[in-house]
């Protein structure tokens, strides 16, 4: 017969989980890089700039949740946001490695420009170009600016622009959160 009150078998370390993020990503308010030297009118540097880390889960809920949730800028006092994606992390069973992803959007009255940050095994943050796109009663729409990623397919892009922007319906949903950083680090919250 089992015994029920035998401590040694109770690991609830097992069933705990947390998000990971690589060091670059953690660190970013140390990163000096400014938009205008892509973007050339367009003052924003990365530092400065209000990060959310999405949650495994919650970046699931943004992709997959239908068309008629309203789009709208996140509503966190910044026209400039860091979306980086954090991967689910376990001590003893789960192994991940590079690379990590973010999204870097600067927003100017209508316009938004989309940069992609990645993090590869040196731990160090590339910026490669996105597209521009107008956001306009609710209604995201490609707009061609001078540097661009050359990828030449704008609109497979808008579909992830579109998730990120559905954050607040989500959040009056009640399908997601969004929360200050447990460290209470100035402009960096978290999408649960």
């Amino acid at each position: 017969m089992e015994d029920k009150n035998d401590l040694f078998e109770f690991k609830p370390k097992w069933k705990d989980t947390t998000i990971f993020e690589p060091s670059s990503f953690r660190l970013w308010k140390t990163e000096q890089f400014n938009l205008e030297e892509i973007h050339e009118g367009q003052r924003s540097v990365l530092g400065e700039t209000t990060k959310i880390t999405l949650s495994p889960l919650a970046f699931h809920k943004l992709l997959i949740e239908e068309k008629e949730i309203g789009l709208e800028w996140p509503k966190v006092n910044s026209d400039s946001i860091l979306f980086t994606k954090s991967v689910l992390d376990h001590d003893k069973v789960i192994d991940h490695a590079p690379p990590y992803f973010g999204i870097w959007l600067h927003r100017d009255n209508d316009l938004i420009l989309e940069m992609h940050l990645i993090c590869d095994e040196t731990d160090k943050i590339h910026i490669q170009l996105g597209h521009a796109y107008t956001l306009t009663d609710g209604k995201l729409k490609y707009v061609k600016i001078k540097n661009e990623c050359d990828c030449g397919k704008p609109e497979d892009h808008i579909e992830l622009i579109e998730s990120l922007l559905k954050i607040h319906g989500m959040i009056e949903k009640e399908e997601v959160a969004l929360i200050q950083h447990a460290f209470f680090i100035d402009n960096w919250y978290v999408l649960i």
